[in-house]
């Protein structure tokens, strides 16, 4: 066995501080980390932060949403890649959303490209087997707030198709703290679709559309001209072909 490589196994990522605490010298520190990094039993993540390799299989081993929550103590897995932990999306994304107060660069590593989000709001973490994320309902409003931005409209109506019952009293408190009148729109139109399969009230609608105010918005930027619906209830104008889409070209454009 290699000397150390059980102490740093049990860390899984860990700064350079931490590999001083095991071998008594921060020099000698420096200097196990770069000859440990050319045999490739640990690898450099980003600058001070190192992650155990697996000495066989030349891979990390800790998966990118363990790493991304190492990035910082206050980091977690949000947006895009929280959709992506749970499994609600299947596509090969190569790109990790990780919010954090500390600043850090863009950076890539193991072939993925991580992504720092500064903090919006507070609350709804929690950790699952070592990797910080956002909790469902959190995900579900984060998502939606950033659509166009981190995410399309498509991938989110499909994430949304496969959720399942989802707390009312968290959706409420997300938005809340977000406090955006377009948001409880967005909320109301897409969420409304799923409403049994999400397990909402009509009090939450009711709230969702108390909130919104009286503007006409558009929901995506992303609309053809020759492709453009309008929800009454919800003042925003969205593509025609979004229902039609998730039910097979059986529904109504119009609600």
């Amino acid at each position: 066995m290699v000397k150390y490589y059980q102490q740093f196994l049990d860390l899984g990522c860990f700064q350079l501080s931490d590999a001083t605490k095991i071998v008594g010298n921060e020099n000698t520190a420096k200097s196990l980390l770069k000859y440990y990094c050319q045999k490739g039993y640990v690898s450099q993540v980003k600058k001070n932060l190192y992650v155990v390799m697996d000495i066989v299989a030349k891979a990390p081993l800790l998966n990118k949403y363990n790493i991304a929550s190492a990035l910082a103590d206050d980091a977690f897995v949000s947006c895009r890649s929280a959709f992506e932990y749970y499994g609600y999306t299947n596509q090969v994304i190569y790109d990790i959303w990780v919010t954090s107060a500390k600043r850090f660069r863009d950076f890539e590593f193991d072939g993925y490209r991580y992504h720092r989000l500064t903090p919006t709001i507070t609350g709804g973490i929690k950790t699952i087997r070592g990797v910080k994320v956002t909790d469902e309902e959190r995900t579900f409003i984060d998502n939606i707030n950033t659509l166009d931005q981190l995410i399309g409209l498509e991938e989110l109506l499909n994430c949304l198709s496969s959720g399942t019952a989802l707390k009312e009293e968290k959706l409420i408190c997300y938005l809340q703290a977000y406090g955006k009148q377009f948001l409880y729109q967005k909320v109301g139109l897409l969420m409304k679709r799923f409403q049994q399969q999400l397990n909402l009230s009509d009090g939450f609608f009711k709230l969702c559309k108390d909130k919104a105010g009286k503007s006409s918005r558009y929901l995506t930027k992303n609309i053809s001209k020759n492709h453009l619906a309008y929800s009454s209830e919800w003042r925003l104008t969205y593509p025609d072909y979004i229902w039609t889409y998730l039910n097979g070209g059986t529904e109504d454009a119009n609600i």
